[in-house]
């Protein structure tokens, strides 16, 4: 969204950008593991943007605190870069247990509060293989959790997080566990342990927190006003999950397009 609206205002318009939460920047200011982006640096470059003219109001909703069609009644475009929505849920029982957190929660936790005010567990397990599963892992460990396990459903080969990025999670003293499929997490109201499949037959690992880190749901809530004819997407809300370069590239072909559209050159 950021990058759509700095190329818009280059070129000349007046941009208002609508943040649902008290901080610009989206999952660099709150969902990157700290040791790779602080929010100081996120915002920095925030700013740089925002110096150049353009009106950020934040803490605002679009379909609580401002309906979808006084957008596009107000604005000449709109440009839609909102992301996925919450984590995914195992769907098995006992999630509901104290020490189930959801690991975009996790993190959001360290980047917006001191480090003594998140809580992390002695043993923390995390299921999931992608880049915010390393992240979770890698946090948990590095503040203090005195073991830190990755549960896969599959295989080595198969983990979507990066190579590099599982490199340092196992530099970083993290454990990982394959061919685990999870089936019920333990406890009576606090989290002991996590019950899962494998080839061998059923087996517990034990962990007084578990991270999930299946990836998000899709936000739907705004697919309608995508379908207008002056309104443009890009990022996660489109691909269904990448990389924050990719996003911001959307962002600079939305500009294009709506640049385009309302000069009459894309016609």
């Amino acid at each position: 969204g950021l990058s759509c609206a700095r190329d818009l205002r280059r070129l000349g318009y007046a941009v208002t950008v609508f943040e649902a939460k008290d901080q610009p920047g989206g999952l660099n200011t709150y969902g990157i593991a700290e040791y790779k982006m602080t929010p100081e640096v996120a915002l920095a470059e925030v700013q740089d943007i925002l110096d150049l003219g353009l009106e950020l109001k934040t803490g605002v909703a679009i379909g609580r605190d401002i309906p979808f069609e006084r957008l596009v009644s107000e604005y000449d475009a709109v440009f839609i870069g909102i992301g996925l929505g919450r984590t995914k849920a195992l769907g098995i029982p006992g999630e509901e247990q104290a020490g189930v957190i959801d690991a975009l929660s996790f993190i959001e936790q360290i980047k917006t509060r001191p480090y003594r005010f998140t809580r992390v567990g002695r043993r923390v397990v995390v299921v999931g293989a992608g880049n915010t599963a390393i992240d979770a892992a890698t946090q948990a460990k590095r503040l203090g959790a005195e073991s830190a396990t990755i549960v896969y459903r599959r295989g080595p080969p198969d983990m979507p997080s990066f190579r590099y990025e599982q490199e340092l999670a196992k530099a970083d003293g993290c454990g990982f566990r394959f061919n685990c499929r999870p089936t019920r997490i333990l406890g009576n109201g606090q989290v002991t342990g996590i019950e899962v499949e494998t080839p061998e037959g059923t087996e517990v690992i034990p962990g007084d927190m578990v991270i999930t880190a299946l990836g998000q749901t899709a936000l739907e809530q705004l697919a309608d006003l995508a379908k207008h004819p002056n309104v443009f997407t890009g990022g996660d809300f489109t691909s269904g999950g990448g990389e924050i370069v990719n996003a911001a590239a959307d962002g600079v072909r939305a500009a294009k397009a709506i640049h385009e559209r309302l000069t009459g050159r894309g016609r």
